[in-house]
């Protein structure tokens, strides 16, 4: 079972979830697609082996430990998802602003989803696990910081998107126009 977890890409992963999500209602997408993502991108590879032993250390290990061990399961586990979920909400706060701007808006949509995430990321994980490189929320760096890393972020994730977006419809295409079916 692991080594099947762990032969599989995060594309295989994401579409996985991605079919549970477009099961849910409407409104309910976005949010649930953005939190799942994260959950798929920490599990994905180290997590499924990191964070159980981080959880046995944090419940065994020295005291001195358990403080950065806790914070990065709180990181993982919360904090991370929670920033997935309010950006699928800003993604579907902006869709009816964007929708008119065609391909350029889809991929400010996964821009804005992924900026909220970043945020997160600068403002609130990092200075957890890493309080040396804490960053004032008046710090215009850490906005910098976390605006480039959305472009970086959302791009990737809105060409994943458009790409199984294309293979979804090619397979349907290819489904109605083969005869006997």
């Amino acid at each position: 079972m692991t080594r099947r977890h762990l032969s599989k890409s995060l594309k295989e992963v994401h579409g996985g979830l991605r079919d549970w999500v477009s099961q849910r209602p409407e409104w309910l997408q976005p949010p649930l697609f953005g939190a799942l993502f994260i959950y798929a991108f920490v599990l994905w590879r180290g997590g499924i082996i990191i964070l159980p032993l981080a959880f046995l250390g944090w419940v065994f290990g020295p005291a001195s430990d358990r403080a950065f061990l806790g914070s990065l399961l709180l990181a993982a586990l919360v904090y991370a998802p929670a920033a997935g979920f309010l950006g699928g909400l800003l993604f579907a706060g902006v869709r009816p602003l964007l929708k008119r701007l065609g391909a350029f808006g889809r991929y400010l949509e996964f821009i804005f989803g992924a900026w909220v995430y970043c945020v997160v990321l600068v403002f609130v994980i990092v200075p957890i696990l890493k309080p040396a490189d804490k960053v004032a929320l008046a710090s215009p760096a850490g906005w910098v910081i976390s605006g480039i890393m959305a472009i970086v972020y959302g791009l990737a994730i809105g060409v994943t998107a458009n790409d199984d977006k294309a293979k979804a419809q090619s397979s349907d295409a290819n489904e109605s126009a083969a005869p006997g079916t």
